[in-house]
Order: structure tokens, then sequence, then C-alpha cells
């Protein structure tokens, strides 16, 4: 401003000292030139001011605009994680119903091996009965056990006195090997009731062991010989032994069958056994790894906001834990292939900064290198 004045003096003095112009004139535009010299410099000082307001309304945006974003970002992660509780609650949901099926179907399965095996071995004792004679077939048949097999014909009853005892047929030993049993007197023979009468025997009808002898039944049991039961032929009647149950499985083998399950690329099969896993040991030292697998899972199947939701349940769990680096490490990579490249910066500077001598450290650098060159090519390109 002043040396547009002492310009405009100047030309006036010139011009006075010429003589073209009078003494009135010189003040009349010397006060024209007061005049505009004061609205230049109104003007001046509203543009200074305009100035001022544009640069503060500036970073006022721009702060509305990080903390709307901030906002944006917050709510992103909170549905990340609400979409991967539901999943998980399905999923578990899911899981307890077939199990509850599966348990049904193998209780159904364990009743149905039951009542076989009761039925085999209620038919085994009758028939081992009837062998013996303990049991009638009448009263075997009606137990609903297996056909019993028929006793030996036996000629009819003489008329007259009984012959001399014999072993009686379904003796299990020789009867070279069996003591002799004593006769009846031939004295006094007992002569049979007549025909008709109480107590007599009808023609045709199998006569007992005690009748056939003379002995009692419980005195022939006695005398004969104990056989073991594969001589005599009763190991096949015998129930089979059951079968051993399973060996459990440590939790080093559970661990190592999961493993080798997602090493197979059987991500869903190796998700299951992780949690199965993690349910039933609990107090391993290798729950972080286990849960970091189950996140591998999730990442190599492309669903990296699930993936992400397991990554921060372990760092909650365990911050300093030995899979903490790599849960941070894979968190940059999801937010990466999300596009989220700030939030991906910010886990893989925090993985720099917090764990500098984690072997992870190298691949978040290379990783920041990656983020920052695209970045920069978008810069270049929005500014063409």
């Amino acid at each position: 401003m002043a040396p547009r004045s002492v310009s405009a003096a100047f030309v006036l003095v010139s011009l006075l000292m010429v003589g073209c112009v009078t003494k009135g004139q010189f003040l009349a535009e010397q006060e024209k030139v007061s005049t505009l010299e004061l609205k230049v410099a109104q003007l001046e000082t509203g543009l200074a001011k305009a100035r001022e307001e544009l640069m503060a309304s500036r970073g006022s945006i721009r702060t509305d605009q990080a903390d709307i974003k901030a906002d944006l970002l917050d709510l992103r992660s909170e549905m990340q994680q609400l979409r991967g509780e539901v999943s998980s609650f399905s999923y578990q949901r899911s899981s307890e119903i077939k199990e509850r099926q599966a348990m049904e179907q193998s209780l159904a399965m364990q009743m149905s091996q039951v009542l076989t095996r009761l039925q085999d071995m209620e038919s085994r004792v009758a028939r081992i009965e009837e062998f013996f004679g303990m049991k009638k077939k009448g009263e075997a048949s009606k137990r609903g056990a297996a056909p019993v097999v028929p006793a030996m014909p036996v000629a009819p009853a003489p008329q007259g006195p009984l012959p001399p005892a014999q072993p009686a047929p379904y003796q299990a030993v020789p009867p070279e090997a069996a003591p002799p049993v004593q006769p009846a007197p031939e004295a006094a023979p007992a002569p049979l009731p007549p025909q008709g009468s109480e107590g007599a025997v009808p023609e045709g009808a199998a006569l007992s062991p005690e009748s056939a002898t003379g002995v009692p039944q419980s005195a022939q049991m006695e005398s004969q010989p104990l056989v073991p039961p594969e001589q005599s032929g009763l190991a096949a009647l015998a129930p089979p032994e059951p079968p051993p149950p399973p060996k459990p499985l440590t939790a080093e083998e559970s661990y190592n069958l999961a493993y080798n399950l997602y090493r197979a690329k059987k991500y869903e099969a190796a998700r299951a056994a992780f949690e199965q896993f993690l349910e039933r040991y609990p107090k391993s030292n290798l729950t972080d790894n286990a849960r970091f697998w189950i996140g591998e899972t999730y990442y190599q199947t492309g669903d990296y906001e699930r993936a992400i939701v397991v990554y921060q349940k372990l760092l909650e769990k365990s911050p300093k834990g030995p899979k903490a680096p790599d849960a941070l490490l894979k968190i940059g990579f999801s937010l990466a292939q999300l596009g989220e490249k700030k939030g991906a910066q910010a886990a893989l500077e925090k993985l720099i900064r917090d764990y500098p001598q984690s072997p992870q450290v190298k691949l978040a650098q290379d990783k920041l290198k990656l983020l920052k060159a695209g970045d920069g090519q978008n810069n270049k390109a929005r500014s063409r």
C-alpha cells in the first residue's frame, strides 16, 4: 500500500511542477487516491479474514471427516464381530443338534444290540437247561427260546419188572467212564400200575432219567465227572466277550489329529476338531495354537471377517502368548484383503512396535511397503 501512495504523490508533484494541474485539482486527486487506498486496505483486510475462515473451516471439515471415518471403522468392526458371533452361535447350535441326533441313534443301536444279545443268551440258557434235563420242552418254548433239541426216543415201558439201570441217553461222558449205578433188587420187582390208573406212564412217553434208572437225578449228576466245556461242546453256546473300549486320545494326539486335517485342507473338519480339543483340554499349553489355526481355517476359505474375530479373541485371552504376533500379522493381512488399508497398516505397525524381536516383523514390514506403494500410486493417479 505504501509504494502505491508514494508513486501517486510523485505523479501529482511532477504534474504540479510542470504546471498542468492547479493546487485545487491536486488536492482533489490526492483525496481520491486516499479514498481508493482506504478501500483497497479494507478489501485486503476482508480477504485475509476470508482466508482465515476458509482455513479454519477446512481444518474442522478434516477433523469431522476423520471422526466419521473412525466411527465407520468402529461400526464395521462391531458388525464383523456380531456376524462372527452369530455364525459361531448357529454353528454351535447345529453341532449340538447333530450330536444329539447321533447320540439318540447310538442309544437306539445299543438298545437293539442289547435286546438281541439278551434274546440270544436266553435261547442258549434254555438249550443248556434242556440239555441237562433241568427244564421241559414246553417250558422252554413258552419262554420264546430257539427250538429245543428233541429228546432221544425211548421204547415203551414193558409189562413186568424194570430192567437193570442204564446210563442216561444225554450223559456227557461215555458209560465206561461213569461209575456203575446199583440196580434195583431183582427179588422184589415193583409192578407197574395198570394202564389208565393214577401215576401210570402213557405209551410212547419219554422216561425221565430218574424213572429210567431208578436212581434220583441229583445222585446221577453227582456221580458224573465234570468235563471241561471245550470237550463237552458247550463252548459254542457261551456268549462272546465284548470288545475292549477304545483308549481315549491324549491332548497332544487330539491336537495332532486336528492339525493333520488342516494340512490336508479339510478346513471344516479341522475347525471342528480344534474346537473339540479346546472343549476337552482348556488348560493345555496348545490352546493358543488351536485358536490360531481355527482363525486360519476361516482365512484360507476367504472368510476374513470371521478370521479377524477369532484372531482378536486370541489376543484378548493371551496378548503375550507365542501366537500373538501371528494373530496381529493375520489381522493386518485380513484387513488388507477387505480393502481396509489404514486398519491393516495400524495392525502391522502395532506388531512391529510391540513385538520387535518376532520373526513376523519382516513380513509385516514387507506388507507395509506394498500398502504404502499402492497409496502412492493412487495419489499420483488422482493428481493427474
